[in-house]
């Protein structure tokens, strides 16, 4: 019976530890839980640490889990502290992933790269692999170059508002936005009314013409509103809205 009870424990604590364990490397990511480096030091993923190595430190074994593993400047991996942020070197897991460049597949790495994904000229181009071409700016994927990127026309300090029109001249809104400046909203406009299927448009913040008219029909009499930012527009939109109608001016009676 004692010897079952000390058994069950002896697992207890073995669960308990391996899961500890666990924890520390899921929340740490490449710590080395495996251990597996590869290869004598030389600075490179699977090194192993230097026989002098300082724990914690580039060169050094990881330091465990609660501490960080490495201190900044350094990224675990198959338990060595490696340098990560520069060129050609790991992408660090905290704050900017790289010092000046771009962070980008390399193989089963993420290798920072300072020649690719930057807005400086020689440096712009969209970096290859997985993940982010440009650190800076966009890709542009025609060029294949970073470009600035640009801003939203349809964000900005001023309030503006538009109305769009259907294929019979109807006009419908409005539809408020904000943004910098005129030019900048026409485009914001512009840009909004294919979303809202809309032919074309009234011009900014245009008030539209709203009359009453009493439609008959087999159905009977109803008051409706046309809304027309183009009183050449009006017959059109107003006749769109029944196919067999008879109409009157104003509301009907």
């Amino acid at each position: 019976m004692r010897t079952a009870i000390l058994r069950r424990l002896s697992f207890s604590s073995l669960f308990v530890t391996s899961l500890l364990f666990v924890m520390a490397c899921t929340d740490y990511g490449q710590l080395g839980c495996d251990g597996k480096c590869n290869h004598p030091w030389n600075g490179q993923p699977g090194s192993c640490p230097k026989s002098d190595g300082v724990v914690g430190q580039v060169g050094g074994k990881c330091d465990g889990w609660p501490a960080p593993p490495c201190q900044a400047g350094g990224k675990c991996l198959d338990g060595t502290c490696l340098e990560c942020g520069g060129n050609d070197e790991l992408c660090c897991d905290t704050g900017n992933p790289c010092n000046d460049g771009t962070c980008q597949t390399n193989g089963d790495f993420h290798i920072c790269k300072d020649n690719c994904g930057l807005l400086e000229p020689g440096k712009d181009s969209c970096c290859l692999g997985e993940g982010q071409g440009c650190s800076q700016g966009v890709c542009n994927v025609d060029t294949q170059k970073c470009e600035p990127q640009a801003s939203d026309p349809c964000t900005g300090s001023l309030n503006y508002s538009v109305y769009y029109k259907d294929q019979f001249g109807c006009a419908t809104g409005p539809f408020k936005f904000t943004s910098d400046n005129d030019a900048e909203a026409q485009m914001c406009a512009d840009s909004m009314a294919a979303h809202f299927g809309a032919t074309s448009e009234c011009a900014l913040n245009q008030d539209v013409q709203e009359t009453d008219v009493c439609e008959t029909s087999l159905l009977g009499s109803f008051t409706k509103q046309i809304y027309v930012c183009d009183p050449a527009d009006f017959t059109s939109c107003r006749n769109s809205t029944c196919g067999n109608c008879s109409f009157d001016d104003g509301a009907c009676p």
